[in-house]
């Protein structure tokens, strides 16, 4: 069977609208003309819009998103954690000199 192509098929559906709808009064009618005038007040931005969600709900670009984000989050926390060592690391150090430096253990106390 041959695949059709949205505009093939919205081809066949105005076809199919126009073959439907003799007279005023049928529900059916009512309903197309209703939908076709809906149609006719979306503003052009719109399509954008929607061409934008269709291309976002793709699993690839939804998979690259969930990535970035994942990425981004570790990269976060990589910068916390060396933030945290090189004051760990500061504090170690001070230690170090005021453990083998007994005149610095000395003005230390003073100062406090």
């Amino acid at each position: 069977m041959k695949k059709l192509s949205d505009r093939d098929l919205d081809i066949m559906l105005s076809h199919w609208r126009e073959e439907q709808a003799p007279e005023e009064g049928r529900l059916a009618f009512r309903v197309w003309r209703r939908i076709a005038l809906r149609e006719a007040e979306l503003p052009d931005g719109s399509a954008w819009g929607e061409r934008l969600a269709r291309t976002l709900a793709r699993p690839a670009f939804a998979v690259a998103i969930v990535l970035s984000f994942v990425l981004g989050g570790l990269m976060l926390a990589e910068a916390r954690v060396q933030k945290g060592e090189a004051v760990s690391s500061e504090a170690l150090e001070v230690q170090y000199f005021r453990a083998i430096d007994p005149v610095s253990m000395a003005t230390h106390r003073h100062r406090q």
